[in-house]
């Protein structure tokens, strides 16, 4: 995680889980490949941590701009706490492939996915666009400058694109799937749900009567695949 915040981290697999079994209610594991690849996220200090639209991450002359390296409304990061991830899981049979992808980004525009899969397809990987879903973490403490939206990027919430950032990450993404495509080896299936601990989530929302959400907002169970 770029400095500044914690990371809360969602486990892939609880993704993988949910929309494989719904789209796929009756898996059969005859023939079946899988693999899965996690691959750290690199992201020069000084790029701005998106998700925030407040003080200390604006600058103090917002909305004047004041131009660095990677920012104009925002302040740079400063180092790293812990680092930042990338994440693939690859299913595949005879006749399909998905492809699961979490990132460790407040958000992924239609934008970045379509870059991504320009990537991917150039890389080699044989897979339509709709198999492939992709996830961010939704981490506050992720790289800004990256999403090409120019409202989000003037209130303070991810800054100006930078265009060679928003490169380098599609590359990256795309660079962590081709590794779980070519680690592809023989495998089974197991599903398995369980309660979750009010320890393991909660959501900040809660019980705030004005946005209607209560405990009961936060799923109760753990789906692993």
């Amino acid at each position: 995680v770029i400095i500044k915040k914690m990371q809360r981290k969602v486990p892939l697999i609880c993704f993988v889980a949910l929309i494989f079994c719904a789209l796929y209610p009756t898996i059969v594991t005859a023939n079946l490949q899988a693999a899965a690849t996690k691959t750290s996220l690199k992201i020069p200090v000084g790029v701005p941590l998106a998700g925030y639209t407040n003080w200390p991450r604006k600058t103090e002359v917002w909305p004047v701009p004041y131009f660095s390296n990677y920012t104009c409304w925002m302040n740079p990061s400063v180092g790293y706490f812990d680092e930042l991830n990338i994440r693939s899981v690859i299913l595949q049979t005879q006749s399909t492939t998905l492809v699961f992808v979490s990132i460790d980004m407040v958000s992924v525009s239609h934008a970045f996915t379509d870059l991504v899969y320009d990537y991917v397809t150039g890389l080699g990987l044989p897979v339509p666009k709709q198999n492939i879903i992709f996830t961010a973490t939704n981490t506050h403490s992720g790289p800004g400058a990256i999403n090409p939206d120019f409202f989000f990027a003037s209130v303070g919430y991810s800054d100006l694109q930078v265009p060679h950032m928003f490169r380098d990450v599609s590359l990256q993404v795309a660079q962590n799937i081709i590794a779980s495509y070519h680690a592809l080896s023989p495998a089974s299936i197991a599903y398995a749900t369980s309660p979750v601990s009010p320890a393991l989530t909660f959501n900040r929302h809660a019980n705030v009567r004005a946005r209607g959400l209560y405990s009961r907002s936060v799923e109760g169970s753990l789906n692993q695949l």
